[in-house]
């Protein structure tokens, strides 16, 4: 029997780690690798940024973090892309993942990375190492016998099927437009694109191999989507669907164009897409947004590790000046009283006694950060004690964004 009292060693790892590091993931997740699913994962593994949990001589516990630049408001900043965090079903509750998130918060900061963000497969599990909920998706299920849009459209406008491969200069034109206007998306050098396409039969449930469709006119693409198609029928009738995995379009008439085609293919009577912006300029176009039956999920989670860094490397919608008490206990260098002045060009952040305006949990202002989350329920929900009468939607009016944070993939 295993002593419930052994401690926990955590310890980085190398290359030779990945049979241990796709061991404890397995049994965590409850699912099987195969070669083609993890090639593209194995390749993007930072394994000098890899750590394992050990308990009386067995891995019990993983996670790791990319290397990403991530769109802020007003810029970019060096995100630690937490992922594979994973406990043996054998080890929970003995304190594992507290200890792999402290000595990862501890290497996050060391690395100079102002700022951690994972997506969660659990969301009750992150808030208490310091992650707020910073952004939102839609998850939309498209009626196509009530898909009628209105809205702008444009003559200029051509619509091509391709392959993914064919369509990769497309993606990276777009996509890196929006993320100048978009927080929350990283950039996706390299590899990371084997990653976005890739499309193990394993995993398809029945569909078709990942397609592309580019909306472009004379200067350019304009819009994109990655698509799979699975067949149904049902009494006699044709009930596809077409499976959105990622989508972007630069303007209004480009989406029209690219959704006018998704949404009149023949054989399907419904397009999907799980990962939609709330914002999206689809739930405009569309006459009858219901038969969307859009869905709100979380998405990204936000932790400020650096919080000096972090704050300075945004642009602010107007001005605010106050003091804000914070706490957090898992990186206690950002504990304490700040003095924050924020402004368009940037941000002072500076130690001081003064009495505060606000006292938060560090987790608010990683929901706050990309600038989609509003104080007013963080401050009715305890995350925020406000000191001084109306400081709060001071705060939150200089932290808010517009479009609203998305990133488009899982990383």
């Amino acid at each position: 029997m295993t002593n419930t009292a052994a401690p926990i060693e955590v310890r980085s790892c190398t290359q030779d780690d990945w049979p241990l590091i796709l061991t404890v993931d397995e049994a965590a997740f409850g699912y099987s690798f195969d070669p083609e699913q993890s090639q593209p994962d194995y390749a993007l593994l930072e394994f000098d940024r890899s750590l394992l949990a050990w308990c009386e001589g067995v891995p019990v516990g993983h996670t790791t973090a990319y290397s990403l630049q991530m769109s802020v408001p007003g810029g970019q900043v060096p995100v630690a892309g937490v992922t594979w965090v994973a406990v043996l079903p054998t080890h929970r509750r003995r304190g594992v993942l507290t200890e792999l998130m402290r000595r990862q918060t501890r290497d996050i900061h060391e690395r100079g990375e102002p700022v951690a963000a994972l997506y969660a497969s659990e969301p009750a599990i992150y808030p208490r190492f310091g992650f707020g909920l910073a952004s939102q998706r839609l998850e939309v299920s498209i009626d196509c016998a009530y898909s009628a849009m209105h809205g702008p459209r444009d003559p200029a406008l051509r619509t091509s099927l391709v392959t993914p491969e064919h369509a990769r200069a497309a993606v990276e034109h777009v996509y890196a437009a929006i993320r100048t206007v978009r927080a929350g998306m990283p950039a996706r050098p390299g590899l990371w694109w084997q990653r976005i396409v890739a499309d193990p039969k394993a995993r398809r449930d029945g569909a078709s191999a990942l397609g592309a469709v580019v909306v472009a006119d004379g200067a350019g693409p304009r819009a994109y989507a990655l698509y799979c198609t699975k067949s149904a029928w049902e009494g006699g009738s044709p009930r596809g669907e077409i499976r959105v995995r990622e989508h972007g379009s630069l303007d209004a008439a480009a989406a029209h164009e690219l959704w006018r085609l998704l949404l009149n293919v023949d054989l399907v009577a419904t397009v999907s897409h799980q990962n939609m912006a709330v914002d999206d300029v689809l739930m405009q176009l569309l006459d009858d947004p219901r038969r969307a039956r859009p869905a709100l999920q979380d998405s990204l989670y936000v932790r400020l590790v650096d919080l000096p860094a972090a704050l300075a490397a945004r642009s602010y919608a107007t001005d605010y000046e106050g003091v804000v008490q914070v706490s957090d206990d898992l990186a206690p260098w950002n504990a304490g009283r700040w003095r924050l002045s924020l402004h368009a060009d940037g941000a002072g952040c500076d130690r001081t006694d003064a009495e505060p305006d606000l006292v938060v949990d560090v987790r608010a202002l990683g929901a706050a950060y990309l600038g989609s989350t509003s104080l007013s329920p963080l401050v009715a929900a305890g995350q925020i004690q406000e000191r001084r009468p109306g400081s709060a939607a001071a705060l939150g009016r200089a932290m808010r964004h517009e479009p609203l944070a998305h990133c488009t993939f899982i990383f």
